[in-house]
């Protein structure tokens, strides 16, 4: 599982071209850091989507309660993290936020 891992992502295609900063897009790197990243290269981007961009980590590590998930329409892309919790930090609790993009560039994010 995605979430299990301390620094991960994985690759998505978009149904329709999202406009960001004069580019267009149709991919999509989802982070377990809480972040979109638009270029190929996650680490060293500077083009992302960053809702809660944080130092995530699996917590409990042997059976994470993290959630994330991936929704796409013709109009919609959504992105949902849930029970995040901070490394070195796990006293501040569980945060769960989101990030909806749409084909007009607008972007969205919500926080629980």
């Amino acid at each position: 599982s995605l979430t299990m891992q301390y620094f991960a992502y994985v690759n998505e295609t978009i149904p329709f071209g999202f406009p960001f900063f004069g580019e267009e897009f149709r991919q999509i790197r989802v982070t377990t850091q809480g972040f979109i990243s638009l270029n190929q290269f996650v680490i060293v981007d500077t083009q992302y989507i960053g809702p809660l961009m944080a130092n995530f980590k699996p917590y409990p590590e042997e059976a994470p309660l993290q959630e994330l998930w991936v929704l796409h329409t013709s109009d919609l892309s959504v992105v949902h993290w849930k029970n995040m919790f901070l490394s070195k930090q796990e006293e501040l609790g569980r945060f769960e936020f989101q990030v909806q993009i749409a084909p007009s560039g607008n972007i969205l994010l919500l926080y629980k």
